[in-house]
């Protein structure tokens, strides 16, 4: 029996004639950035859930999954993104942003796209999230928020 043993052909560039690597874009697992317990939301209020240094500016697109436990909707999403180096805009919402006004249903999660809405990719390392509450406030359960971020 013959043992061989194959390796890759490398992709030879059209202009230079020499071999190239192929650069393949990587992507971790979900990341925890926050998780808000149903004590933090009040009937028809919106809560400002601040996740400061949570990012990594050079990630190229992003991905965010909200997995709401709660056992109330949250009605409406806005996410800001923004830098802590700029000390003047931290922890406020303005500029473009993402608004949702579809909200996540009670025991469900949604996600949300830097392909799909552009501002998410933002090369900022902090994130706003402002979850509107119906007129029943929660009393069991929580919001966790999590994100993947693609690197080249």
């Amino acid at each position: 029996m013959s043992e061989f043993s194959m390796f890759p052909v490398p992709v030879v560039g059209a202009s230079s004639g020499l071999p190239e690597t192929e650069v393949v874009p990587q992507a971790a697992a979900p990341t925890l950035i926050g998780t808000f317990a149903a004590s933090d939301f009040s009937a028809s209020q919106t809560y400002k859930a601040v996740m400061t240094g949570v990012l990594h500016r050079n990630a190229v697109e992003r991905s965010f999954i909200i997995a709401n436990t709660l056992n109330e909707a949250l009605t409406s999403l806005d996410f800001w993104l923004f830098d802590t180096t700029l000390s003047t805009y931290s922890n406020t919402g303005g500029g473009q942003n993402l608004s949702d006004s579809n909200g996540v249903a009670s025991n469900g999660y949604a996600q949300y796209t830097s392909e799909a809405a552009g501002i998410l990719a933002f090369h900022g390392d902090s994130l706003i999230i402002q979850m509107g509450m119906g007129a029943t406030a929660p009393t069991s359960g929580e919001v966790q928020v999590y994100v993947v971020e693609l690197f080249h």
